[in-house]
């Protein structure tokens, strides 16, 4: 339905009253809104003005990758060569991961690129070598790379702690001013990376560069309050032990024990010198030089006795009373192994005891003291670890050996000798393989059992 318009005024036509009133009503919305519209403005100019102003740079940081930014803060404040240098640090783990593959443990891991902590540290560092360098102060340029080479060091990156570490090292060739400390430091730090790396040459000699830089020296490693010397040889001892035991050569083994065990004695740790002549007696046992071993073992037995070390005392009874056996020395043979039992026993390892024991055990059985092997084998036995399968077998077989042959010797005696209720007794231990408990064989055979004792150690 079409709706009628109202009529069109004239110019000197009166305008309704009610059109008045609601231009007003108009007019007052407008000013409400203006002013609430100028609150509006007011706050957000209020906030902009709080907010830092973002320059042309700023901007860039957002739009560029961190790597870019990175590399442009760097060539900006004029660090030409620590931009360089940690471009190629990133272009080399980049290429090492891609050649790697993405079945090696690296490929899962994040590239230097991406690790923004890392790369800060990184640069910040560099910077200030940089800065160092240029006013020739390279003791700074030293510990803020050999700052580096730690930090990446306790964070597992030991490619690069081992690259910062070599960096570190060169730093030193030109600082004058501290007697030659942080080039024996550099030279310790490096010889520990190929050392971790098996690579012994070359540990060898930066280790001994070390070694001949702190000599004579009382720098003090702040780490554990020790000489640096004393570190050195530490170090060099450890070497050389674990050379002679990857050497196929036993003569060329026994060179480097003897290149620890003169080591370990300048370095004046006795401990450390114990360790350096047992390794030794052990060596020159194997190749059959048993008076030299001889005289090894008793260097151990004596710094052992004198640090109280109840186990290594042990040790070196032990290897003394093999020595003593393969010189045919039998009755010494015999005290060192009583001494190796009585000293295990008062120790806190069974393990010890038993092995000591057992050792008794064999040698009494040797020499046809059946019934003392028995008892020491039994006390093996029932100090041996259940863990220990291999010990616990070792043990149940020496003790069953043994009562075989005391039983023999028992049975042979019936045998041999008849007398009143011999068959009887016989029968019985053929049913229950248990002689009588009132048997006074043992009494009786004293002297039988000695004489067999003593002239298989004749035979011997």
């Amino acid at each position: 339905m079409a709706t009628t318009l109202p009529p069109i005024s004239s110019a000197n036509e009166k305008v309704p009253n009610t059109i008045i009133i609601e231009e007003d009503v108009d007019a007052s919305k407008h000013r409400a809104l203006s002013a609430r519209h100028r609150q509006n403005v007011e706050r957000q100019e209020r906030v902009k003005r709080a907010q830092p102003r973002l320059t042309r740079l700023d901007t860039a940081r957002y739009r560029n990758s961190f790597k870019h930014s990175l590399c442009l803060d760097m060539l900006r404040e004029g660090f030409h060569r620590s931009f360089c240098e940690i471009s190629l640090l990133m272009k080399y783990h980049k290429e090492e991961r891609e050649n790697a593959g993405p079945d090696s443990a690296i490929w899962y891991k994040p590239i230097l690129e991406d690790e923004r902590e890392k790369c800060n540290i990184i640069k910040n560092k560099l910077m200030e070598s940089e800065i160092a360098e240029r006013n020739d102060d390279f003791q700074i340029v030293y510990e803020a790379l050999l700052f580096l080479a730690e930090y990446f060091e306790s964070a597992d990156d030991y490619w690069l702690s081992e690259y910062f570490h070599s960096r570190s090292l060169e730093a030193t060739a030109d600082i004058r001013d501290d007697g030659g400390r942080s080039q024996a430091e550099a030279h310790r730090n490096v010889g520990r990376i190929y050392f971790r790396r098996a690579e012994f040459s070359n540990a060898e000699l930066h280790f001994e560069k070390f070694y001949s830089l702190a000599s004579g020296r009382q720098w003090i490693n702040e780490a554990d309050s020790t000489l640096l010397h004393t570190k050195a040889c530490e170090l060099l001892t450890t070497l050389y032990t674990t050379r002679a035991e990857n050497c196929t050569d036993s003569d060329e083994g026994i060179q480097y024990l003897l290149k620890a065990f003169d080591m370990s004695k300048t370095g004046g740790d006795d401990k450390s010198h114990g360790r350096a002549s047992y390794r030794l007696g052990q060596a020159y046992l194997f190749i059959g030089d048993i008076q030299t071993a001889v005289q090894y073992l008793n260097i151990y037995l004596d710094i052992s006795e004198k640090e109280g070390d109840i186990e290594a005392v042990a040790d070196a009874c032990e290897y003394i009373a093999k020595a003593m056996e393969e010189l045919n020395h039998i009755d010494e043979c015999l005290k060192y192994l009583h001494r190796f039992e009585e000293v295990a026993r008062s120790s806190s390892s069974s393990e010890v005891h038993s092995r000591a024991c057992r050792s008794l055990g064999i040698f009494y059985n040797s020499f046809g003291n059946f019934h003392k092997a028995r008892e020491y084998f039994d006390k093996a036995y029932s100090l041996t670890d259940d863990s220990s399968r291999s010990t616990v077998e070792k043990c149940s077989v020496s003790l069953g050996v043994a009562r075989s042959h005391e039983m023999f010797l028992r049975y042979s005696d019936y045998v041999e000798h008849p007398r009143l209720g011999s068959v009887q007794t016989i029968l019985n231990w053929k049913d229950k393989r248990q002689f009588p408990k009132n048997d006074d064989f043992y009494k009786r055979h004293v002297e039988l059992i000695n004489q067999l004792y003593y002239s298989r150690i004749l035979l011997y």
